[in-house]
């Protein structure tokens, strides 16, 4: 802040003549710097914002002076000519006035306000300035020179639209008639200044207690009056300036704008309007006219780009704070000035129209109408735009984006609190929402031209908001608006597309519209009375062409309706998830799922016509895949059929296709070949039939349902098995819907019937399964034909069917028969050889790879067992052909999880014989790595792959240590998978493998490593499982090492370690990782001697013999507690240490200033890794400065196990501090945070307060230094903003209470309860909504935290944990509409829903209230008696039943603006029994709270005492 500077003594005294004579003078800014000397204001008045130094340099002021210069700067700023314009965007100007107000009284300066007509100047101000487009500049000297270079230049000098011909009387430069128009930070200061002195006005006009006496605010409310008109004109520039400034790109504002948050409150402003003077015909005194013609347009952009400021990284952004208060004035000021007088309006009408008692019919907005008008030319216009197919400019968004905001202002601010007042509500929400749809461009009339796509947006989004606040209006008005604007029949002279999306919100808010009505009949408009059925023929007729659709939207917009995704499968899902499935509900749910059955079945049988020229035989008829015949509808069906129908409708479903098939059966028994139209029609009923069937058959009946079922189903099973083996239907039917149809067919009969019939076994044994070994022989061969087929896209043409999809069908139902009968012994030895041809496919050559992923994921998942039915010799090439299937299969995770899956099925289910012969072939497998060719790689691969998901136990000792050597050898020939192979050899090592080749020679292991570098694959993940197996395999070997062959091995072993540390200029990184390994293993320094180790890195680290990373690891392998207090380590160590860093980073410069110089010298990695070595080996001159150091990594980008290794090294390196140092650390810390480093700060503080101890200190300034550090977390904790932020130091405050009692007193108490209450009110910050379970839970544990280790500190405070409680009670509720704003910031402005596992914390948190250890009640009690006859707990419990009943009250009063969802209730109630229980101990005051509650919460609690005396008091003596 300048400092104040009295002017000089010999300023002139005669104000009046100084003022006049600064007409001679060019420039305002020296008129203006003149003025202020002449009444001597001090230099640097500019800045000088606190109120007590404007008092102190008033002091030496005349008022009358300050008269004369109000009066003066008025004048200039009200002139009309250039002058007067350059003075209005002189910021210095406005800032002159606010003075002259804060200096005068306000009877004084509101006369000559009123006089110069202060609003005119005002509004004049705000249009010149904020009217019109302005270009952000960047502030940069480049652009300054430019600016005065083209200073003359059209953009940014003005003319003067007509200037004067008189000359002016001034002289200088100023007169030519231009304007320069001000840049972006120019505007903002600007605008800045003219808020503080509206500010000022505002104030002086408020309560006399403020501002002098009622006289002098009645005189400044004078100044602040006018007509509505100017009101509403300065309120629409007002508002266009803030819009110009929350559209600056961030990096442009120069303004801070956590000052401007204020401003946005709009309050000042709204002071202006406050003041008009309302017109006389204007009852309701909302001057609703002028506020629509002049406010609306501005206001709904306003609140548009509020809304998204938080969304754009380029715009201002805001404090959640401001932004909410923001939305809530201008949407208050919607509601007030144009919501309410129509409401008023359309209430007056409604009532006059039922006492002339009029026919009734929907009630129109007309006043609403009125009042949206301005918004609706604007759309009307983008419409225009829209016809002459222009895109529409991104201005017009706004508009169409508030229609919907529009609507749910409107609801959000009706009374429509209780299901009866949402019922009689609706009549105005229904004419609201035709209102706003009207304005979107989409009336209920048939348009001449299509509505442009954002209109339809609009509509879409405004039937969700109806949708999310349960409001369901008039079905006509729905029915007009699928009519005329969802693209099924309007416009009629143009072709248009279906707006999926719109039918899709238009069923999700009310689906019965499209149910049949009673006696339905197209009305005189020839509109359908059914219209399902004509959604669902237009579905039909497009379902199979969704690739004619436009490819070409406008401006990015989908013309399909911007529901679809590209691709045409896509397109049939949306279509069924969100319009089809939605309906089946709705018939269901009104009991006529038959009527959606009849018309799926109307549909599937109409597939006919959509390729008219398949003729029944034709190949490819049912190739193309309809969308009625989607799996997901066939599911969502089989779960609504049995709860929905009953038994005699599902018995005539099933009679009624049954009897299809069998007349199908019979035709072509007959003369198949006589009426081939007939048959044709047959051939289609027969195929909806199936796909009915197949849908009913997925159903759980039960048994009963299926026992009555029985004779239908053998006709089936019996018809099929007919025509799954005759030539007419194999020739026109889809054979795979065939084959699955007769797998479920016979699954639902074997345990009802097949199962004890040897007869019907053996019938259809011979019949079908025949025929399924026959098409499961057509997998063997590859058609390039049916390889490039793709069913639903491409609709060939071709003349042969899918033979591979046919024959995976015929697979499935020959496991399934074969799975069945293998369970009656009788079929054991005729099965075997039927077994046999599922896994012969396998050999097939030219499968298909989906094919074939499918058909492993058959044999190799739940039908492996079969495997051990197959003759043993067979066995082990059905294995082989298992592993080489599985290396057939592109797709990597596919090949994973099938390898996955036949390792785990097969040591889980197979016998022993099969698991010898799986583990054999696994091993020949792995061998042939050595094979250099690409398919025994490929083979070998997926080998090594199948035995990582083996277990290590299910191997014998023999099979892992021949394993072991064969990877070892394969590492050897074929290093490249080498990953991999050292995972399974370590796994491997887990358990005992005496005589592998990696347990009795010492050379195998540098071996190994000696191959990694020289394969160059030396990564971090190799090399750390590498590492992994020399523990596991040196472990091993020193359990036992007194053996011979382990004391040969280990001699040898270390003889090479001596060879290895000899030259450091041969070390690499492999190597590296065996010395690693052997200083973690070796519990003696036996090996490896510790002084020994440290030279050796010393020499690679200056030699740069390898990666400096795998050295600085090593380093950092050595245990913190060998080298601490260890000087002559730390003394060899260091020396190298700083040598090797010097170049790059000096240590003795490490810290210089307020910062590092340069963190770039190494990368991340490396200095995650010199980060501990400079912990572990003291190379920091002070914690101070490794701290800061920690906080500059901890702001890069780092994943969370790299800022867990630095924060693991910050904790061992604070490990060492004493108590005093420590605290003192913390002290520093808090007081030096910056923004940027909040989050690393307080988690090292929380590090810091975690190793405190209780030190036995009498130092008086320590201690009170040690209890001020929890006030000071409750502080920011109740300001952070930041999830990081907030669980850091929710992490220290909860350690402080569960292990730190020394940190705590009464206050630290008082304050840790106080900031948990504000983090659950209103005023807690804006922690992003994603975190809001977390945050509901970590508050419940800390409050419990206190109840559990400091309630004997509650005391008198009682009130606060009431409060605390209410509050955390809230959140648990969805609040009505309009009725949410007493929640937290973290839940607001749309309350984000909190789990059941957030009630169970709330219920647990209470149960611990209620029913209190006895720790948690006589832990603070030293003084007290242990004899003492008085129960401590039970004291405890009526102590706080006397303070409870707030909470009842409170719990009942949410129940009215709110509810609970019923998953939170069922685990929120054990909680409140418990309160009710305690609470019931003082009945006095639960008699009392029941005196003072109203009618409806009385009630509430009637109902919640009688149900706790239902099912708890009686138990509790009630």
């Amino acid at each position: 802040m300048a400092p104040i500077t009295s002017p000089s003594a010999h300023a002139p005294s005669a104000t009046l003549p100084a003022l006049l004579s600064l007409k001679a003078v060019a420039e305002l800014d020296e008129q203006i710097r003149q003025a202020t000397h002449i009444i001597r204001l001090p230099s640097g008045w500019e800045t000088i914002r606190d109120e007590g130094e404007r008092l102190e340099a008033t002091k030496t002021l005349v008022r009358a002076r300050a008269a004369w210069v109000l009066r003066w700067i008025l004048d200039k700023l009200k002139d009309e000519d250039d002058s007067g314009a350059q003075a209005r965007a002189n910021p210095r100007a406005w800032k002159l006035v606010d003075w002259m107000l804060f200096i005068l009284p306000a009877s004084r300066s509101a006369t000559q306000l009123r006089d110069a007509d202060f609003l005119t100047i005002l509004e004049k101000a705000l249009e010149d300035n904020f009217e019109k487009e302005f270009v952000a500049q960047p502030s940069t000297p480049m652009a300054e020179s430019t600016h005065k270079d083209t200073s003359e230049s059209s953009e940014t000098v003005q003319e003067d639209p007509k200037p004067s011909r008189k000359r002016k009387r001034t002289s200088g430069a100023n007169t030519p008639s231009k304007r320069i128009a001000p840049n972006v930070s120019g505007r903002e200061e600007l605008f800045v200044a003219i808020v503080t002195v509206v500010k000022a006005m505002v104030a002086k006009s408020g309560p006399a207690e403020n501002y002098g006496t009622s006289v002098s605010s009645e005189h400044m409310k004078v100044s602040l009056r006018t007509e509505s008109a100017q009101a509403a004109r300065i309120m629409k520039f007002w508002l266009m300036a803030l819009q110009k400034l929350v559209a600056v790109p961030h990096a442009s504002t120069t303004v801070a704008w956590d000052g401007l948050d204020d401003h946005l409150s709009l309050s000042f402003m709204l002071g202006i309007w406050e003041h008009r003077s309302v017109e006389a015909n204007d009852e309701l005194g909302a001057s609703a006219e002028q506020f629509s013609a002049e406010c609306l347009i501005p206001i709904l952009v306003l609140h548009d780009m509020i809304h998204n400021a938080c969304v754009s990284a380029e715009m201002v952004p805001f404090t959640p704070t401001a932004r909410i208060n923001a939305t809530q004035t201008l949407e208050r000021l919607l509601a007030r000035h144009l919501f309410a007088p129509a409401r008023a309006s359309f209430l007056a009408a409604a009532s006059s129209r039922s006492s002339k008692n009029s026919e009734p019919k929907p009630a129109a907005a007309d006043a609403l109408a009125t009042n949206f008008q301005p918004l609706r030319a604007k759309i009307q216009q983008a419409a225009e735009i829209h016809d002459t197919a222009e895109p529409i400019p991104d201005s017009f968004s706004p508009m169409f984006r508030a229609v919907p905001r529009l609507l749910d202002m409107a609801i959000k601010f009706s009374p429509i609190r209780s299901p009866k007042s949402k019922i009689a509500g609706r009549p105005w929400i229904e004419a609201v929402f035709v209102v706003l749809a009207e304005c979107a461009g989409c009336p209920l009339e048939a348009p001449k031209f299509p509505s442009p796509r954002p209109s339809i947006e609009a509509l879409e989004n405004s039937l969700r908001v109806l949708a999310d606040h349960s409001i369901r209006i008039s079905s006509n008005i729905l029915e007009d608006l699928f009519w005329f604007h969802s693209g099924l029949k309007f416009p009629e002279n143009r072709k248009g597309v279906v707006h999926w999306p719109l039918v899709a919100s238009l069923i999700k808010l009310d689906p019965d519209v499209f149910l049949p009505k009673p006696r339905a009949q197209a009305d005189s408009n020839d509109r359908p009375g059914d219209l399902s059925t004509t959604l669902f023929d237009h579905i039909s007729k497009q379902g199979a062409r969704y690739d004619s659709l436009p490819k070409t939207p406008e401006k990015g917009i989908d013309e399909n309706g911007g529901f679809f995704p590209t691709s045409n499968d896509s397109q049939s899902e949306h279509v069924v998830d969100a319009v089809i499935k939605p309906l089946v509900s709705a018939f269901a749910r009104n009991r006529d799922l038959l009527g959606f059955v009849s018309r799926w079945d109307a549909q599937l049988c109409k597939k006919v016509e959509v390729t008219p020229a398949k003729s029944w035989n034709d190949p490819g008829r049912y190739q193309q895949a309809s969308i009625w015949e989607d799996d997901r509808l066939s599911l969502t069906l089989a779960l609504l059929f049995e709860q929905s129908l009953t038994q005699t409708q599902i018995l005539g479903l099933f009679e009624t296709h049954q009897k299809r098939i069998s007349r199908l059966r019979k035709t072509l028994k007959s003369k198949p070949d006589r009426d081939t139209q007939k048959l044709s029609e047959s051939f289609g009923k027969a195929h909806s039939s199936s796909i009915i069937l197949m849908a009913l058959l997925r159903t759980h009946f039960s048994d009963e349902t299926v026992e009555t079922l029985k004779p239908q189903l053998l006709s089936l099973l019996a018809s099929f098995a007919f025509l799954v083996s005759n030539e007419h239907y194999r020739a026109g039917a889809e054979m795979s819907l065939a084959w699955n149809l007769t797998c479920q067919i016979w699954t639902t009969l074997w345990p009802v019937e097949l199962h004890g019939s040897p007869d019907l076994q053996t019938q259809y044994f011979e019949s079908i399964v025949g025929q399924a070994c026959h098409d499961v022989g057509k997998i063997t061969f590859f058609d390039s034909i049916a390889h490039s087929y793709d069913r639903r896209t491409q609709g060939s043409t071709s003349s042969h069917p899918h033979e591979s999809a046919i024959g995976l069908a015929a697979l499935a139902f020959i496991l399934v028969v074969c799975e069945n009968l293998l369970t009656i012994s009788s079929w054991t030895e005729t099965i075997g050889g039927t077994i046999s041809l599922p896994f012969d496919t396998l050999l097939a050559k030219g499968v298909e790879p989906d094919h074939l992923a499918k058909i492993l994921d058959l044999l190799c998942g739940r039908y492996a067992h079969l495997i051990n039915h197959i003759d043993l010799e067979a066995r082990s090439s059905v294995v082989e052909n298992m592993i080489t299937g599985i290396s057939g299969v592109y797709d990597a995770a596919t090949k994973e999880q099938l390898a996955a899956s036949i390792s785990q099925s097969l040591l889980k289910i197979a016998s022993s014989d099969t698991v010898e012969r799986y583990l054999a072939e696994l091993s020949a497998a792995v061998s042939n790595i050595s094979d250099t060719g690409s398919t025994n790689l490929q083979l070998s691969q997926t080998a090594v792959g199948m035995l990582s998901e083996t277990p290590p136990y299910a191997l014998s000792r023999h099979q892992r240590e021949d394993f072991l050597d064969k990877l070892a050898d394969s590492l050897a020939t074929n290093p490249l998978n080498a990953s991999s192979t050292l995972s399974i050899m370590a796994r491997l090592m887990e358990l005992p493998n005496s005589t592998a080749k990696i347990s009795r020679s010492a050379d195998a292991l540098f071996d190994i490593s000696q191959i990694l570098h020289d394969n160059k694959l030396e990564s971090d993940s190799t090399l750390a499982v590498f590492q992994t197996l020399v523990e596991l395999t040196l472990d091993r070997v020193l359990e036992n090492k007194d053996q011979s062959q382990n004391a040969k091995y280990l001699g040898k072993f270390t003889s090479k370690l001596a060879s290895a540390t000899k030259k450091a200029r041969k070390c690499f990184p492999a190597r590296l990782s065996i010395l690693r390994a052997v200083f973690a293993v070796q519990k003696n320094p036996i090996m490896l001697p510790v002084e020994r180790y440290l030279e050796f890195l010393g020499n690679c680290l200056n030699e740069a013999s390898g990666s400096a990373e795998n050295i600085l690891d090593a380093f950092n392998a050595i245990p913190s507690g060998m080298l601490r207090g260890q000087v002559e380590l730390l003394g060899s160590a260091q020396p190298a240490l700083r040598k090797w860093m010097e170049p790059s980073f000096p240590l003795d410069n490490l810290f210089v200033g307020e910062g590092f110089d340069d963190t770039d010298a190494f990368s991340s990695p490396t200095w995650l890794r010199l980060h501990k070595t400079l912990e572990r080996f003291q190379l920091y001159p002070n914690m101070t400065v490794f701290l800061k150091l920690s906080q500059t990594l901890l702001r890069k980008e780092l994943s969370a196990q790299e800022q867990k290794t630095i924060l693991d090294s910050i904790r061992d390196g604070v490990s060492t501090l004493s108590a005093c140092d420590a605290v003192d650390l913390v002290g520093t810390l808090i007081r030096d945070t910056q923004d940027q480093d909040q989050r690393s700060t307080f988690r090292i503080i929380h590090i810091l307060i975690a190793g405190l101890d209780e030190a036995c200190v009498e130092d008086l300034e320590y201690k009170q230094q040690r209890l001020s550090i929890l006030p000071i977390l409750c502080q920011q904790l109740a300001r952070a903003h930041d999830p990081a932020i907030f669980n850091a130091i929710l992490d220290s405050v909860d350690t402080i209470l569960r292990d730190k009692l020394f940190l705590v007193s009464q206050h630290n108490f008082e304050s840790v309860l106080a900031a948990i209450v504000s983090l659950s009110s209103r005023a807690s910050p804006a922690l992003p909504a994603e975190h809001v379970p977390a945050i509901y839970a970590r508050l419940c544990e800390s409050t419990r935290l206190i109840l559990l280790l400091h309630r004997s500190r509650l005391g008198g405070r009682y009130h606060l944990l009431v409060q605390l409680l209410q509050n955390l009670l809230l959140c648990l509720f969805l609040p009505n509409a309009g009725r949410g704003a007493a929640l937290p910031a973290w839940l607001q402005p749309s309350p984000t829903k909190l789990s059941a596992a957030n009630a169970s914390h709330y219920a647990r948190l209470l149960s611990t209230l209620c029913s209190p250890t006895t720790s948690s009640v006589s832990k603070h009690a030293v003084g007290r008696s242990q004899n003492s006859l008085n129960d401590p707990v039970k004291a405890a419990k009526e102590y706080a039943s006397h303070h409870l009943y707030p909470l009842l009250a409170a719990f009942c009063r949410f129940q009215l603006n709110g509810r609970l969802q019923p998953e939170v209730r069922e685990k929120l109630m054990p909680g409140i029994w418990d309160v009710v229980a305690v609470a019931n101990m003082d009945r006095e005051a639960l008699d009392g709270m029941n005196a003072g509650l109203d009618s409806a919460t009385r009630s509430v609690w009637k109902g919640l005492w009688g149900e706790w005396r239902r099912g708890f008091g009686k138990r509790d003596g009630e």
